[in-house]
């Protein structure tokens, strides 16, 4: 794999960039309450066009059009300063509603750019747990993005009826149900993620009801729902 001449942004390289983001999460590492996080944000750490996701022992490179980084450079780099087991790349297109799955794949290869494969991994996020699948196509199962809504939403939750739409794998179901709610209904149009959903609730030491896991169009759902009154 050529390395290339690593780009230069604000006048750090690469590198620096990627072990100034590395040192200033470091204190997630400390506590082990949460192993999946954020590592790296675009513009903000001097990237646009870039985040890097840390679940655990691998790294998630997500690739947007303006990214400044050759991809071969990059992966070298995670790699070498994240000590991760497995370094994936996933380039993100415009939109990925109507994509094919050869397409996905082309994307969001299901084997790591760097390292050895990792088919599942078992994270935490302030304390809650979630399987990861860093090869499942675009997405791994968990929005990094929304890690502190989730906490509000533990935070709020208890004793409320909570209605989770697009719940995908039901991160925020966990949360709401974890932090005392009387009851989660999670919607979502794909029946995988929501049995994906349900392992994660079991992670947690849940008893989910499997009605409230319901396969469908959030929308629709919304329509049912308020004419039912509920």
């Amino acid at each position: 794999m050529a390395h290339g001449s690593p780009p230069v942004t604000n006048g750090l390289s690469l590198h620096q960039l990627v072990q100034r983001s590395v040192q200033r999460r470091s204190s997630f590492d400390h506590t082990g309450a949460t192993t999946a996080y954020r590592l790296l944000n675009g513009a903000g750490d001097g990237l646009p066009g870039l985040t890097v996701d840390r679940y655990g022992e691998v790294v998630v490179a997500n690739l947007y059009d303006r990214c400044p980084a050759r991809e071969d450079t990059l992966v070298v780099t995670l790699a070498g300063t994240t000590g991760a087991r497995a370094v994936y790349v996933k380039r993100r297109p415009r939109s990925a509603t109507r994509l094919s799955t050869a397409q996905v794949a082309a994307l969001a290869p299901a084997t790591p750019a760097w390292g050895t494969a990792v088919d599942e991994i078992l994270v935490r996020e302030h304390g809650l747990r979630f399987l990861i699948r860093p090869g499942a196509g675009l997405s791994t199962g968990l929005f990094l993005d929304m890690r502190e809504t989730r906490a509000r939403a533990r935070e709020l939750a208890d004793g409320r009826t909570v209605l989770n739409l697009f719940a995908y794998t039901c991160a925020f179901g966990v949360a709401a149900a974890v932090g005392g709610a009387a009851r989660v209904l999670n919607v979502d149009v794909e029946r995988p993620a929501l049995e994906w959903g349900q392992q994660n609730y079991h992670l947690n030491g849940l008893s989910p009801d499997p009605y409230d896991f319901v396969h469908g169009n959030a929308f629709d759902w919304l329509h049912r729902l308020a004419r039912r009154g509920t």
